[in-house]
């Protein structure tokens, strides 16, 4: 494994010394765990560094789902079988969901610690990617989302992926931008509190797939989980519909990378093939 890698369209130097620094030896490492590309990719990277025995991979589900019990179910499907990967029992933390309701800040930093002490480890490291920072600044609820989106486009240079990511030339999931469920005082503590590390705050998912493809392990990322409908759990197929699975495909496309995932659906093809005929038009470029 290389030290340095030039990423993406916009060939963004990442540093895996940087973002992944050398620790004592023996120190015990844990990775918040969904089982898609990212956190994936942590724990690829995470035990070439630290060595396997090292790491640990951590879930929960119910912080994510509203305790739908469905949901959870698929969550914890797509963790197992992410997990099989790196031939890996991931651990299941329970959730605080009173203290999740009424403190994320509180719920964050002692779900946090919880593991830590527990497991004696020098940190937890999450999959979080700017996209998840950059829109912290819409996280206002004064604020509409026709503002949201024009806030946007105001700066689009600044929020030039949240634009594309989001679909916003087409509208198609500008709705989704009010459904990242975080408050703004969360964001300080998940970009760098102590004991937490975020390895890929400065990357997106077309940054992502790129460093799989340079790391060699392309088609570990395929093998990895994005969507959490009842699809992927009832046939081992993405949906091919959903936000998740948009994103996913759209990144191997931004990437320059085929997608191999197994969908169901064509829609987030459809859909990605509008937006770049609208791009074309708006600004003459892809």
């Amino acid at each position: 494994m290389e030290d340095d890698y030039l990423l993406g369209p916009d060939k963004m130097l990442y540093q895996i010394p940087v973002n992944f620094p050398t620790l004592p030896e023996g120190s015990r490492v844990g990775i918040f765990f969904s089982g898609g590309m990212e956190s994936s990719l942590i724990a690829a990277i995470a035990m070439h560094q630290y060595g396997k025995d090292n790491v640990f991979l951590f879930y929960s589900d119910s912080m994510f789902s509203g305790n739908n019990k469905v949901i959870d179910r698929n969550i914890r499907a797509n963790v197992e079988r992410s997990a099989v990967l790196f031939d890996k029992e991931p651990i299941y933390v329970e959730t605080d969901l009173e203290l999740l309701a009424n403190d994320r800040k509180e719920f964050v930093i002692s779900y946090t610690q919880q593991v830590i002490d527990e497991y004696k480890l020098s940190g937890m490291l999450f999959g979080f990617t700017r996209l998840f920072f950059e829109v912290e600044p819409f996280k206002d609820e004064s604020l509409t989302l026709e503002q949201i989106v024009d806030m946007a486009y105001e700066t689009p240079m600044l929020y030039k992926d949240t634009i594309r990511e989001f679909h916003l030339d087409t509208k198609e999931y500008a709705d989704h931008l009010q459904d990242i469920d975080i408050p703004s005082e969360v964001y300080p503590i998940l970009r760098g509190a102590p004991g937490i590390r975020s390895p890929f705050a400065e990357l997106n998912k077309k940054e992502i797939v790129d460093l799989y493809a340079q790391l060699g392990i392309l088609e570990i990322s395929y093998a990895t989980s994005s969507c959490i409908m009842d699809e992927l759990y009832d046939t081992g197929k993405h949906c091919g519909k959903c936000f998740n699975c948009q994103q996913r495909y759209d990144a191997y496309q931004m990437a320059g990378y085929p997608d191999n995932t197994p969908y169901l659906n064509t829609d987030i093809v459809d859909r990605y093939n509008e937006l770049q005929k609208v791009r074309h038009e708006l600004y003459n470029k892809d």
